[in-house]
């Protein structure tokens, strides 16, 4: 993974992993990154609104949706739902 990270979400669309939110040191993330394990690399998606961490995180015809989380000094209670546009993926040679 290009940004090393715990607490993180982790979700899969269309064969993809998706990982975002969660913390390094003392800050949140709001990086998102996209794996593709059959091309063994790693894309980056884009960024969150906000930078929080401890989200449920989850897919459902392709789409994305986070549930609460924590931000530095609040605990949500918001779902946010997200169509996410996949990188293009060149085949391997």
């Amino acid at each position: 993974m290009p940004e090393a990270r715990y607490i993180n979400g982790v979700a899969v669309i269309k064969n993809r992993i998706i990982v975002l939110t969660g913390k390094r040191s003392d800050y949140k993330i709001s990086k998102i990154f996209i794996y593709d394990p059959e091309l063994d690399r790693w894309h980056y998606l884009g960024k969150l609104p906000l930078n929080f961490m401890l989200a449920g995180v989850t897919s459902a015809k392709d789409k994305l949706y986070m549930l609460g989380g924590s931000t530095h000094d609040h605990i949500l209670s918001t779902c946010w739902e997200a169509d996410i546009t996949l990188p293009p993926i060149k085949l391997k040679e």
